[in-house]
């Protein structure tokens, strides 16, 4: 809802009026060229401000939603953006508390941050390491996962002795995520533009390149099926000659 809630105040600033008259096709195609952007975010804030034109033909306080008329940027392709393991570790480990939980829960499982930030202690199944993501989108994104054996030390250290009720994360938020994030890249020396959605890539490309079967690795990132795991990341998968002989994996 607070995403949404953003993106509508892109088109409509708060305190300001604006009048039903103009919530038209001109308007909206002049706020949406504004925008500067590209690919999945236009698209995002297109179909924002659709639902909000859908509530108010509902109210019956305009006949009809002029964004039916206009038609949404295609989608970017898909981003492939990884880190090594290695790398991702020293990335983790260049963040200060909590922040490098928080880290290691999402590269070391793939989650989005908004789930991390979400995650409870009562969630925590300490002795298999098992984490609970509520997600909100469709019953799949629901799930129980498992992060790599390296992050989950990081992440119970996070508990301490707490309430079950108590956030995981206690004190962490997206502004303060996202600096400790930035200052790590900068400090690092990572060029490229990886960002924290990067994450998931990482780990998927990560589990691909070991040989994980990918119905698995789809239902811990959230997918319904594992079609996208195959389409970006079928190609990293090792040749079975080499998993029978055990070689190793090289990091990209």
């Amino acid at each position: 809802m607070a995403k949404y809630e953003r993106q509508l105040r892109r088109l409509i600033s708060a305190g300001d009026p604006f009048p039903a008259s103009r919530f038209t096709r001109r308007e909206l195609s002049r706020s949406l060229d504004a925008l500067g952007k590209r690919g999945s975010t236009a698209r995002r804030h297109h179909a924002a401000w659709s639902s909000f034109g859908n509530y108010l033909v509902e109210r019956e306080i305009i006949d009809a939603n002029p964004l039916r008329q206009i038609r949404a940027l295609k989608a970017n392709g898909a981003r492939e953006l990884y880190l090594s393991p290695r790398d991702v570790r020293r990335l983790v480990a260049a963040q200060p508390r909590p922040s490098d939980a928080l880290a290691a829960l999402r590269e070391g499982a793939g989650v989005e941050l908004g789930v991390a930030l979400a995650a409870r202690v009562a969630v925590v199944e300490k002795r298999r390491q098992l984490f609970h993501a509520r997600g909100t989108k469709n019953p799949w994104r629901d799930r129980l996962f498992r992060v790599e054996d390296w992050a989950g030390p990081l992440i119970l250290h996070a508990c301490g002795r707490r309430p079950l009720t108590a956030a995981l994360f206690e004190g962490a938020t997206e502004e303060r995520a996202r600096a400790a994030h930035r200052r790590a890249i900068k400090a690092l020396g990572f060029d490229g533009g990886y960002r924290m959605h990067d994450a998931q890539h990482s780990y998927a490309l990560m589990r691909v390149e070991r040989g994980d079967n990918v119905v698995e690795i789809a239902r811990d990132l959230g997918h319904r099926d594992a079609t996208m795991v195959l389409k970006i990341y079928g190609k990293y998968a090792p040749k079975e000659a080499k998993l029978r002989r055990g070689a190793p994996r090289v990091a990209r």
